[in-house]
């Protein structure tokens, strides 16, 4: 049996990824399991999705702890989660960065395979948003030969075209998987016995046991939101021109975050708390904001 696991935010499609996949081995006559763990999260939040795929019915009903490859859509969350955990030694790990394979080594305490490339780039380019989640299945359907380039060709054809996309739209979208596919990438096949030894840690605040935690649904202080800093769910930034800027209030109303505040005559962005939905961009009427890939290293 082979099993994957995506690391992305929610919104990023790894939930799709992972369903492309599996379907895509349903057309060769294997036995799937395709399904995301996420609780109430909004937009921006981290997530999960699974896939696994054997040839013999699966009888296994929980997360996978064990998979064989880990695809990290959003290279932000190897800042704060361990997406090696429990990963097998011979498999691999796929990032979506233009970071090289070194750099990504010293955040993951992986000792095997990791492959790099920019797939948000290639995304941007062919699609115009940052839709990494299918340039991706084309470079892990490359390197794992778990299906055929084809077959997941046919079911992204298919899965587009009940979204009613244009023909334009699914076809740059098709590329985009070719593009991932053919795409030459960084890799690095394992180190040192002598680095193997070298511990990484993650900096985690210390779980409270059963009789410290407050019974669920109890909201203690007022206003305690604002502590929760999300703007690291970002992957792209919102910057104003405030040559074009007219102070409508346009983006001050609409922000769901409420992040942007107009302050001594300026529109002002609460990075903190931004999750760059992009609503701001998009309501804009002179068109003073703009959504630029954020840099996070």
């Amino acid at each position: 049996m082979y099993e994957i696991s995506f690391y992305a935010r929610a919104g990023q499609g790894a939930k799709s990824a992972a369903q492309f996949l599996a379907e895509s081995a349903i057309k060769e006559g294997k036995f799937v399991q395709a399904f995301p763990n996420y609780g109430p999260a909004r937009q921006g939040a981290p997530m999960q999705a699974f896939v696994r795929i054997s040839r013999r019915p699966i009888k296994i009903h929980s997360a996978v702890v064990s998979p064989q490859v880990v695809v990290v859509i959003d290279p932000s969350l190897l800042d704060f989660i361990d997406v090696a955990k429990g990963l097998d030694k011979q498999g691999f790990v796929l990032v979506n960065t233009s970071l090289t394979v070194e750099q990504i080594r010293k955040k993951i305490s992986f000792v095997g395979k990791i492959y790099t490339f920019d797939a948000s780039s290639i995304a941007l380019e062919l699609l115009k948003k940052n839709f990494a989640n299918v340039v991706l299945l084309g470079q892990l359907v490359k390197l794992s030969k778990i299906v055929k380039l084809e077959n997941l060709l046919l079911v992204a054809k298919k899965k587009f075209s009940h979204k009613l996309l244009d023909q334009q739209l699914i076809t740059a979208n098709l590329t985009a998987i070719k593009s991932g596919y053919q795409a030459i990438i960084n890799s690095g096949r394992g180190i040192s016995n002598s680095q193997r030894n070298k511990k990484i840690t993650f900096k985690t605040d210390k779980l409270k046991n059963w009789r410290e935690v407050l019974p669920g649904g109890l909201i203690t202080q007022a206003g305690n939101a604002t502590k929760y800093q999300t703007g690291n769910w970002r992957d792209q930034r919102p910057i104003v021109d405030h040559n074009k800027c007219i102070k409508c209030m346009a983006c001050v109303n609409l922000c769901p975050e409420h992040a942007i505040h107009l302050v001594n005559g300026k529109i002002v962005i609460d990075y903190k708390h931004c999750k760059g939905c992009g609503i701001c961009a998009t309501t804009c009427p002179v068109k003073a904001i703009k959504m630029i890939k954020e840099n996070k290293k």
